[in-house]
């Protein structure tokens, strides 16, 4: 899905045609008489047309994609008991459109409409027993791999599901472990686990213990938990990127970036110090970029900054907080993505707000300040680990409830 409008004749000369090699770009013959019969129209001519429309209907467009993608509405869960009131969950889409959703005792199915369908409970049958975090899907065989923590062990655990989320088995535990992020790495055919308060990723195979590894990435995350995310882009050469801070360096984001699926590490760049209240937070597009946000010192804005290579960051917006409140400098703020539509979502904490946090939404390839829409509030706070995104929703849970948004759709 995307919601801008392609530009007419880019090229700077013709690459095809008769006219190989001579200018696309045209004077237009006539402004004042606009076509004229015979003459064919100039690219500047559809170029004006294109944005011309475009200005008329943005402010109707934007004003309906807030409302469906930031606007959260309680799903009724009538019958299903809830135990676990963590501020945490897992979300994916399926390949039927489908989804997911994981909290630690139940495990629901999501459609379109406001009641989803309860299933097995993630903690009854499998190794997690504390808060699922994260869920993600290898796409070879549709296996579900959930992380969360084990009270049992007093560490991280995986569940893995072979049925779209109906059942679930235990998968590998591992002992002082804290499981934050998860992806699946088509390059290497793993499962990638950053791990919240260490400087190691954990890797499996399918879920279970074999293949797990603990390679060092060289980062410390030791003030705040949400920043240690691990992103897949996912191009040819694939790179995956992780964001932490260096021993000493708190508040100075760095980065570290794998090709070969988490067993070796590389370093990246650290964005400069003190401008950063924190390490931020990461997410990967699906594609050839990362995108990265962090609230500045202060608290008076976020940056938005995006990477290909994870050595040159280039900030491309600056959100404001609403009018007489600061973005929180004690929480990192969380930025999302849908794989399925290119949603983005920034979940950022504020400080003067009664508890509230600031909701912006963006979807698209090349994203400026004016592409980002919101704040929209929603309140009481949610911690940010308590939101989630697929298939076009934003999920987000709080004590036993579960909310959802109208889905901005996939075409």
């Amino acid at each position: 899905m995307t919601l801008f409008v392609p530009q007419w004749a880019t090229n700077l000369n013709y690459s095809a045609g008769p006219d190989v090699g001579t200018p696309t770009k045209v004077d237009p013959s006539s402004a004042p008489n606009g076509f004229i019969a015979g003459v064919i129209a100039a690219p500047q001519h559809v170029n004006f047309l294109i944005a011309g429309l475009s200005a008329v209907l943005a402010p109707a467009a934007r004003r309906a994609f807030t409302i469906a993608a930031l606007h959260l509405r309680e799903l009724r869960l009538e019958g299903t008991t809830i135990t676990d009131t963590a501020e945490a969950l897992g979300v994916v889409a399926l390949p039927s459109g489908v989804i997911a959703l994981l909290k630690t005792d139940v495990t629901f199915w999501v459609g379109d409409w406001s009641r989803p369908e309860a299933l097995v409970g993630v903690g009854t049958s499998s190794t997690i027993d504390g808060n699922v975090r994260d869920v993600a899907r290898r796409t070879t065989d549709d296996r579900l791999v959930a992380i969360g923590t084990d009270s049992g062990v007093g560490g991280g655990a995986t569940s893995f599901s072979t049925t779209d989320g109906a059942t679930w088995a235990p998968g590998s535990n591992g002992s002082g472990l804290n499981p934050h992020r998860i992806v699946w790495s088509a390059q290497a055919d793993r499962f990638v686990i950053s791990l919240a308060d260490d400087n190691n990723v954990w890797l499996t195979d399918d879920g279970t213990a074999t293949g797990a590894a603990f390679p060092s990435t060289g980062l410390a995350n030791a003030e705040d938990t949400n920043g240690l995310a691990v992103c897949d882009v996912g191009t040819a050469s694939e790179q995956i990127f992780i964001c932490g801070s260096l021993t000493g360096a708190i508040g100075r984001p760095a980065f570290r970036k794998s090709a070969d699926g988490g067993a070796t590490w590389s370093a990246g760049t650290q964005l400069p110090a003190g401008v950063y209240a924190g390490i931020g937070c990461l997410v990967g597009d699906g594609g050839s970029l990362a995108w990265w946000c962090g609230t500045l010192t202060g608290g008076t804005g976020i940056n938005v900054a995006v990477s290909g290579t994870g050595t040159v960051w280039a900030t491309v917006a600056t959100l404001s907080p609403p009018a007489g409140t600061t973005f929180s400098t004690s929480s990192n703020p969380r930025i999302l993505r849908c794989p399925d539509t290119g949603l983005m979502v920034i979940v950022a904490p504020l400080t003067s707000a009664n508890g509230f946090n600031a909701l912006y939404a963006s979807i698209g390839g090349s994203i400026t300040s004016s592409d980002w829409f919101g704040p929209k509030l929603m309140g009481p706070s949610v911690n940010v680990n308590g939101f989630a995104i697929a298939g076009g929703r934003l999920f987000a849970t709080r004590n036993e409830m579960i909310f959802a948004s109208d889905g901005v759709g996939s075409e």
